[in-house]
């Protein structure tokens, strides 16, 4: 729409699209397009009418996900107060800045409190916990910016080994959120977004294949606009 001014907010970016020739070779060795994702989108649903909740820049759409709220200026494009990989980060690239403290109360908070168990789950989380900072994005954790929920016992490292191994115990939380790392997530420049697919294609299939599947919802999204 032209009154809305979402593109004109957003840059050209927004207006880029993937079909289902993009493809490349995955780590496995086959090849994975969009097509992967489009034959899920087919056989499930799509959300072809999606808009962010604010035309801002991450961790603004996380934020509101995860507290009804994208804060301040001080926190868009910010990377997380209490990681510590968010120093690091900005040493690596020698710039960007730390958000200020969130103290609202988030969607972890509110199911700790009515005792229902969650996790997220990050690639290469255990490299922020120890300060190696491998492969890890810290403002991909939404987490490590509130006080209440940075570095808690609910924030765990992710692998999809170690995720099988959760399905077949039945330890899996009753809610589980999961970022990968950043080789696999399709971000532009991170990585060939083959492996990315294969990752998600992996992911999915564990479930589908697990004793969990039968009372499972998977609800598959990608950061901002575009």
């Amino acid at each position: 729409r032209q009154d809305d001014k979402f593109a004109l907010t957003n840059g050209d970016l927004s207006m880029q699209y993937a079909d289902n020739t993009v493809s490349g070779t995955a780590k496995d060795g086959k090849v994975y397009g969009v097509d992967t994702l489009w034959n899920y989108a087919h056989e499930y649903v799509l959300a072809d009418n999606f808009f962010g909740s604010a035309l801002n820049t991450e961790p603004a759409q996380m934020l509101y996900m995860m507290a009804a709220t994208v804060h301040d200026d001080h926190t868009s494009g910010s990377l997380p107060l209490y990681d510590k990989c968010s120093a690091v980060e900005i040493k690596r690239t020698g710039g960007g800045s730390t958000a200020v403290a969130l103290t609202e109360t988030n969607v972890g908070d509110q199911m700790n409190a009515a005792k229902v168990s969650w996790v997220w789950y990050q690639g290469n989380f255990s490299t922020s916990v120890d300060g190696t900072c491998v492969n890890y994005v810290p403002q991909e954790n939404p987490f490590q910016y509130f006080t209440s929920t940075q570095y808690s016992a609910n924030l765990q490292d992710f692998s999809l080994t170690n995720f099988q191994n959760n399905l077949t115990d039945t330890a899996l939380p009753s809610v589980t959120f999961i970022t990968p790392a950043p080789f696999v997530s399709m971000h532009p420049g991170s990585g060939d977004a083959a492996n990315g697919i294969e990752w998600l294609d992996n992911l999915v299939q564990m479930v589908k294949n697990s004793q969990v599947w039968p009372d499972t919802a998977i609800v598959v999204l990608w950061d901002e606009s575009g």
